[in-house]
């Protein structure tokens, strides 16, 4: 493969021009029409790539194709110059015939998901559009910092252990440096983390969230859509645990059931004697235990998990569902404010924020806006 075709297949990976929007645009029709122009170049591009292999079994024999090419192409030199090829000349022949090739169709296939990707996410912003109130739409809008959905640039809890307080709790915290992994006040010992990478991380922490605050410091709440999302956050919680690990969830709902005294029972209308038959026996339990709102606003720490050895954090041995999500730190003296790679407050209360860290010495935190939360689950769920 020449440079100048490696010049061009490089030239096909290169992000497409998407037009953002600005608080400036005069009306949603010019966000109709910029999505419109997005789709279309997206749409572009997909056939500019053209028809690709796809499953393991299509790679597998096209690799086999090339190295056939390439024992096939060496023997004709060989045979033609009259001399054997050098290590480093098969080296290079092999580069090009076989290694360049399956690296292009790599990286197809991953800008073809991209795209795939990105095509989904304007759909979802058009559907968001219609179920919004038009200032909230535009809030989302100016969060996410584009019309398209484009979710890169903001908060993003993968590979991340996630905790979530209230900001007189954050207080204390400064003060001390540390999130408390030990003391006489908690019920459980060690400092209670959130997996990122569990499905609905950001909805656990958004009930904690709002919980802190009720969710009237931020600029948008997605559960003011929630009948749009599949459901409200603590319905969204139950429902996943009853679709994946419907056993556990049954158990561990049933128990739960049973602390609810005989007369809330009535009231809740369990179509069973609190046993858990039915999604909706399960999330009239899940939404009675939600946690009630306290005054303030809500403060979500992130930790990079590469920090996970330094900062003690293994799995729970808590009992319930929280096995699947949860993670302690046990780490004496505490986990420390200034290993975080994130800390999320209403946008609001962001410069006060990066102030008081600033006071107490904490440098290299990002402080992030909450509502960057809220935004990625109306585009990853809006139905």
């Amino acid at each position: 493969m020449t440079n100048k075709e490696d010049q061009n297949i490089n030239k096909q990976f290169e992000s497409p021009s998407i037009a953002e929007t600005t608080p400036e645009e005069p009306n949603f029709k010019s966000l109709e029409q910029k999505r419109d122009e997005s789709s279309t170049k997206i749409d572009t591009e997909i056939e500019q790539i053209g028809t690709i292999p796809q499953s393991d079994e299509e790679l597998k024999q096209l690799a086999n194709d090339k190295e056939n090419e390439f024992t096939t192409k060496v023997s004709e030199l060989e045979s033609n110059l009259g001399l054997n090829i050098s290590s480093d000349s098969r080296e290079a022949i092999h580069k090009t015939l076989v290694e360049e090739p399956i690296k292009s169709i790599g990286r197809k296939k991953d800008r073809l998901s991209q795209l795939e990707l990105d095509k989904i996410n304007i759909e979802r912003m058009e559907r968001l559009q219609g179920v919004m109130t038009p200032e909230d739409y535009q809030k989302l809008i100016e969060i996410i910092g584009n019309a398209d959905g484009n979710l890169e640039n903001i908060f993003n809890p993968e590979n991340k252990f996630i905790h979530t307080t209230d900001n007189s709790v954050f207080e204390k915290m400064l003060d001390s440096g540390v999130i408390l992994t030990g003391g006489e006040t908690q019920m459980t010992p060690g400092a209670s983390f959130t997996d990122g990478n569990f499905p609905e991380a950001i909805s656990f922490q958004l009930i904690y969230d709002n919980m802190s605050g009720g969710g009237k410091e931020k600029d948008i709440n997605s559960e003011n859509y929630s009948e749009y999302l599949g459901g409200t956050l603590p319905e969204t919680f139950v429902k996943f645990f009853w679709n994946n690990h419907p056993q556990e969830a049954k158990k561990y709902l049933s128990e739960l059931a049973n602390k609810i005294p005989p007369e809330e029972i009535k009231k809740l209308g369990f179509s069973t004697n609190k046993e858990m038959s039915s999604l909706e026996d399960a999330i009239k339990v899940g939404t009675y235990f939600k946690p009630q709102n306290r005054e303030g606003f809500g403060v979500t720490i992130a930790f990079d998990s590469d920090k996970k050895e330094q900062l003690g954090i293994g799995d729970s041995t808590t009992s319930g569902l929280q096995k699947f999500f949860e993670k302690r730190s046990l780490l004496k003296g505490g986990v420390p404010l200034s290993e975080a790679s994130t800390i999320l407050v209403p946008k609001s209360q962001i410069e006060s924020v990066k102030s008081k860290l600033e006071q107490h010495g904490i440098k290299g935190v990002d402080v992030r806006a909450s509502e960057e939360m809220d935004a990625r689950r109306m585009v990853e769920k809006i139905q």
